[in-house]
């Protein structure tokens, strides 16, 4: 099988799962080339591309998780009051387990004791910022 990445800026690769990075923001189109017993299949896709991002600006301590491993509830504090926090469990299939709504407050605890013990994610999106942290039932 043979794969050919187009990065839509002057750069491939033929790696099956290549790293790229992009030093002008702009709309990038790659395309992915993939051949296999002669047969051609391409996939193209466009991205809107911003280099001027930077993580300083995220506070990726906003929010605590405790406990972390869990047998019963963990419950997720945060600094300040958000008007709205969306709480998803995604297992490590990205089956999504729980979706929740929560309004102006600084402390949720979730009930995980009916979850099969392992790994799980919790993506927590509070007004316009998102996190993603690492539960971990037992």
């Amino acid at each position: 099988m043979l794969f050919f990445w187009d990065f839509g800026d002057n750069t491939t690769s033929a790696d099956m799962n290549p790293t790229h990075t992009y030093t002008e923001s702009g709309i990038y189109t790659v395309s992915l080339t993939v051949t296999k017993c002669g047969k051609v299949n391409t996939m193209t896709k466009s991205f809107n591309i911003d280099t001027t991002l930077s993580t300083s600006s995220f506070n990726t301590k906003t929010f605590s998780l405790t406990p972390n491993p869990s047998t019963h509830y963990i419950t997720l504090s945060n600094s300040r009051t958000y008007n709205s926090i969306r709480l998803q469990l995604i297992d490590t299939s990205g089956k999504t387990i729980i979706d929740k709504e929560y309004k102006a407050v600084q402390s949720i605890t979730l009930d995980v004791s009916i979850l099969e013990n392992g790994m799980y994610f919790l993506n927590i999106l509070a007004d316009e910022t998102l996190q993603t942290k690492k539960v971990i039932k037992k």
